[in-house]
């Protein structure tokens, strides 16, 4: 398998044109030419993907998070992204980022189904496709029966194996609709307030957000960043095994979140 024809699948399952207009995704270092030799993916483009890439005889790897995202003043070899790019050129490893365009596609849908709920509502809708169906950023819905909200977050946190929770405790009611968005979707909380939704899940929210939230009644459940997005990697993994030639391998790799939590 060629390295384009990758790229045409990669794109099929995130399509360029679904990522935010601020957003950097594609093929980002290396050349689309050549055979695959395997795929490694990762959420970020980081030394320790590249080794596992390296490692697995890859010679792709697909993150989520992109590894250029502003434009470049310099490239150092003694910070982890110029390592990165250098070790990349070097050793022709192309690296490829589906970002926010994962994120409409895949990222939620597979929280939702993680979770055994069936979330069917846009929470940010950003198009319409050529179905006339919405597509956007993070999804809601109802839960089959209204559940306790702290045993629920203790769910959740269980089934990402989050290594730590934050709750916005806004109002004690149990609850019956929820909604999910991978990443730092913290800044979501308003439309969130307007839909009235019991219980918002995300990986990240700022300090002053959560003190509004709070005061406009809106429980959010902070996860974690990476424990948001780390099941999209089983997602990537699984639709390329399907489509790819049994001899590329295609591996996930998974590598530890950055903060220790200490209490």
């Amino acid at each position: 398998m060629e390295r384009s024809e990758l790229v045409r699948w990669l794109e099929v399952l995130a399509p360029p044109t679904r990522a935010a207009s601020w957003d950097r995704v594609g093929l980002q270092v290396g050349r689309d030419a050549g055979p695959v030799t395997g795929v490694c993916v990762s959420v970020n483009p980081s030394m320790a993907a590249v080794r596992a890439a390296r490692a697995m005889g890859a010679n792709v790897l697909v993150t989520h998070h992109p590894l250029i995202f502003k434009p470049l003043s310099e490239v150092r070899t003694d910070r982890e992204s110029g390592r990165v790019l250098a070790e990349a050129l070097a050793g022709d490893l192309m690296l490829y980022a589906a970002h926010t365009n994962l994120d409409v596609t895949a990222c939620n849908r597979r929280l939702s189904d993680l979770m055994g709920w069936d979330l069917d509502q846009i929470l940010v809708p950003e198009g319409r496709d050529e179905e006339g169906l919405p597509w956007g950023l993070g999804l809601w819905g109802q839960l089959a029966a209204p559940r306790a909200l702290d045993a629920l977050c203790r769910e959740v946190g269980r089934t990402l194996q989050a290594r730590s929770l934050r709750l916005v405790r806004g109002h004690d009611r149990e609850v019956a609709s929820v909604a999910v968005c991978s990443g730092a979707g913290g800044d979501f909380w308003p439309r969130v307030a307007a839909l009235g939704i019991d219980l918002y899940i995300t990986g990240e929210i700022r300090y002053h957000d959560a003190l509004d939230a709070s005061a406009h009644g809106v429980c959010v459940l902070e996860v974690g960043h990476q424990a948001s997005e780390e099941p999209v990697v089983d997602v990537v993994v699984g639709f390329l095994r399907e489509r790819l030639p049994r001899t590329v391998v295609v591996q996930g790799f998974r590598e530890p979140e950055p903060f220790e939590v200490l209490s």
